[in-house]
């Protein structure tokens, strides 16, 4: 008799908990459609109150706070757009088609650079550098649609002004999913050969050599507390299992969440999403409060409004605001 008394308080605690859990987060769904519908591949905060989000297709909208969505024409052609980054009054969008466009914020204007020998091409990633170029990567376009085909991955190095750009690493056996500069000028790229992926190291943007090795897709290269965090999944199975490592540290593995695709770093813990449809919200001890958020679609990235709203984007035209507890 105590036995099942204590069950039951048990299991109305578990509800309560879960109850209240459930009551403090709200979820806000601004835009849901369809499997046939563009996916949205990359979120990124111009200002407090403006996010671009671009993706297959040439899909680009633009969101508020408040999920509001306006567009902007731009010149895309149905290039899927693969990132969106801000560099001081620029917004630079980068292609499967190897095109950069370069979009002033003050007078609305922009142009588009198309460049020799990169055919077949897409650009992945992007970041700035300290002393004003800009590191590209990537590889055969196909190979970001999982498609089987040579990878054909790169590194190149630009300007602001969009010169052409110089390919300073390259191998015909892997594509290269992000680049990462870390604290002290050291750059990062996430190399993957079907197998495995192989980060490698540059000290000065141009020299790259081995650094570790990592089993699996290594989709993302995160700073979270100032620490290299690393994201992805077991292999091409983007269905299956995702990880979260840490540099130095032993992979979290996530089962049956799919791949990681996104992280950002709030109050010192990485909050990420998944190809399950899932907000991953980072405690203390590792642990992770996995979050559903109403759709069966995958859900590619996410950037933070305040310190408990984000807003998330993923296949299907799909968005949402989320506040957190």
């Amino acid at each position: 008799m105590r036995f099942n008394r204590l069950k039951k308080i048990v299991s109305l605690s578990i509800l309560i908990f879960f109850y209240k859990i459930a009551i403090s987060q709200k979820i806000q769904t601004i835009s849901l459609g369809n499997e046939k519908d563009s996916s949205y591949y990359h979120l990124a905060k111009i200002n407090n109150n403006e996010f671009w989000a671009g993706g297959e297709y040439g899909i680009l909208t633009v969101f508020d706070s408040s999920g509001n969505m306006g567009s902007i024409k731009l010149p895309l052609n149905g290039a899927a757009i693969h990132k969106i980054e801000r560099k001081e009054n620029y917004v630079f969008l980068i292609t499967d088609e190897c095109t950069i466009i370069k979009y002033n914020l003050t007078d609305q204007t922009f142009i588009k650079s198309k460049f020799t020998g990169f055919r077949n091409k897409c650009f992945y990633d992007i970041i700035f550098t300290n002393d004003e170029k800009i590191l590209l990567c990537g590889g055969t376009s196909g190979i970001s649609k999982a498609e089987k085909k040579l990878p054909r991955g790169f590194i190149a190095i630009t300007d602001l002004n969009l010169s052409q750009p110089k390919i300073i690493w390259k191998s015909f056996r892997k594509f290269v999913w992000s680049i990462k500069e870390t604290t002290g000028n050291e750059f990062l790229a996430a190399t993957f050969n079907g197998v495995n992926s192989k980060i490698i190291r540059s000290r000065n943007e141009i020299k790259w050599r081995q650094y570790k090795k990592i089993k699996g897709l290594v989709h993302e290269i995160s700073l979270i507390n100032n620490k290299v965090v690393y994201c992805g999944t077991g292999g091409i199975h983007f269905n299956k299992n995702g990880f979260i490592q840490k540099e130095n540290g032993k992979k979290q593995v996530l089962k049956k969440e799919g791949c990681i695709w996104s992280m950002e770093s709030v109050n010192e813990h990485p909050i990420a999403v998944t190809q399950k449809g899932k907000l991953l919200i980072g405690a203390k001890n590792d642990s992770f409060q996995h979050l559903k958020l109403p759709t069966n679609f995958p859900i590619y990235d996410l950037e933070q409004i305040s310190e408990n709203k984000f807003m998330v984007v993923g296949h299907g035209k799909s968005a949402f605001l989320v506040e957190t507890p």
